[in-house]
């Protein structure tokens, strides 16, 4: 329990490295299964680093979770994270580095 908030959250230091860096400083990660575990830590990598631009490239549009209600792309949506689903966008390979 943290002794400063009283939060029972744990939380870990740890290094983390998106899959790909384009050029103009887009950061993008590749899954094809995006697992529960793999969304919460994207969850916490973008919280953590709110002045970088991470994206995720899906394989595909699958389920994000068992009973199929949620898809990969809605799960993105609801986080306003960007996507893209089976190949990067030539629109992210192009975006000015200094976008505002």
């Amino acid at each position: 329990m943290c002794l400063d908030c009283g939060s029972s959250h744990v939380l870990q230091k740890a290094k983390y490295l998106t899959d790909f860096r384009l050029p103009n400083g887009i950061y993008i990660e590749a899954k094809g299964w995006f697992k529960a575990s793999d969304r919460t830590k994207m969850e916490s990598v973008i919280k953590c680093n709110p002045d970088c631009d991470i994206r995720m490239l899906f394989q595909r549009d699958g389920w994000a979770n068992p009973s199929k209600t949620v898809k990969y792309s809605e799960w993105c949506d609801k986080r306003k994270i960007k996507y893209a689903i089976g190949k990067v966008p030539i629109e992210w390979v192009n975006e000015d580095e200094n976008r505002g």
